[in-house]
């Protein structure tokens, strides 16, 4: 078993913020000039991870100066009128109480080894959520705390010297295999991906489909399983 648990908080513990970048996407586009919703959501997506990928060190914004620089250059892009504040006050209220997965307390609850979120989002925000759900963990790290955003390597540095555990003695939970999976295998912590969806996992990804699966893997086994007595 692992002596910590590196877990997301958005897409593992809470929904993500997708429906809200839909609802966001369907305004732009039915005020603007895009040719349809899809191309104003593939728009968004790739600008925001290259502004996340370029923030880091003395180049760091925090998240929600990233979703106004974003959305803004969105806006121009598809000539929509509607005002970005306005466009990002869904997403903003969603960070801070975001509909949590019906497994995710009790997973918190029977988690054996110390649970550290890492979260790409400013600490306030989540805190908030915290506080909001009443959840409790060994650890928070933000991508604010670290100055960088995963899958870049501070997160998890800064998460391997908080928990005071080498590499192989963590475990990287959560449902990006960009960023929770990629970030964690650059630096040698074993990576489990959370397919909620039912995606195909790429050859050589172990998945699961809930955190209630996860208990029972190999990492957060308590102890392994007996070995039966032949009849």
């Amino acid at each position: 078993m692992v002596d910590a648990v590196f877990l997301s908080f958005y897409g593992a513990v809470a929904h993500n913020i997708q429906q809200v970048v839909t609802d966001m996407a369907q305004r732009i586009w039915e005020s603007g000039r895009a040719k349809d919703r899809a191309e104003v959501e593939r728009y968004w997506q790739r600008k925001f991870e290259l502004a996340q990928l370029s923030a880091h060190g003395s180049s760091f914004q925090s998240q929600r100066q990233l979703v106004m620089l974003v959305l803004e250059k969105t806006l121009r892009r598809f000539r929509s009128p509607v005002p970005a504040k306005e466009l990002s006050l869904p997403l903003f209220q969603h960070w801070v109480r975001p509909p949590l997965f019906e497994d995710a307390k009790a997973f918190l609850a029977a988690c054996p080894a110390p649970v550290y979120l890492l979260a790409n989002m400013d600490r306030r925000d989540i805190e908030n959520a915290l506080h909001f759900h009443q959840l409790k963990v060994q650890g928070l790290i933000t991508s604010e705390d670290a100055r960088a955003y995963k899958p870049r390597k501070e997160l998890f540095q800064l998460a391997l010297r908080q928990a005071g555990v080498e590499p192989k003695q963590a475990l990287s939970l959560g449902g990006s295999l960009r960023g929770d999976l990629r970030g964690a295998s650059a630096l040698g912590i074993p990576a489990l991906w959370l397919n909620r969806s039912g995606r195909r996992a790429p050859n050589g990804i172990p998945s699961v489909r809930s955190l209630s699966e996860a208990l029972d893997t190999q990492w957060l086994r308590e102890s392994p399983p007996q070995a039966q007595s032949p009849d």
